[in-house]
């Protein structure tokens, strides 16, 4: 019984220190490869990315599990649909090897290696 959930959430694969990592506009925005805050609250609005959470009035912040998990239950096979996110043109296979290189990328482009 090695195998992995079919329905387990990308944020499951995290620890609970990356699963509730908040991150700001501009962590959002390298996150998912934008190139202006427009961007971001465009997802937003379109519901491509999660609400934020409000730390005060002025400084929105996402936590990544919440993100990882919204922008996952919105995929379908690439075959069926274009990539949620512009930069997103290819696609790799979902097996738990994709999930553990998922995570990988994720460490590496913010920055959570230890």
């Amino acid at each position: 019984m090695g195998n992995k959930r079919v329905n387990e959430l990308p944020s499951a694969s995290l620890s609970a220190y990356e699963r509730y990592q908040e991150l700001n506009t501009k962590q959002v925005m390298k996150l998912i490869g934008a190139g202006c805050r427009q961007t971001v609250w465009a997802y937003t609005k379109q519901g491509k990315l999660p609400q934020p959470r409000y730390i005060n009035s002025h400084r929105p912040v996402w936590r990544l599990g919440e993100i990882l998990d919204h922008t996952h239950q919105m995929l379908t096979p690439a075959s069926e649909k274009e990539p949620v996110f512009s930069k997103d043109k290819t696609t790799e296979a979902e097996t738990p090897e994709a999930d553990s290189n998922l995570v990988a990328k994720l460490r590496k482009r913010l920055r959570f290696e230890r």
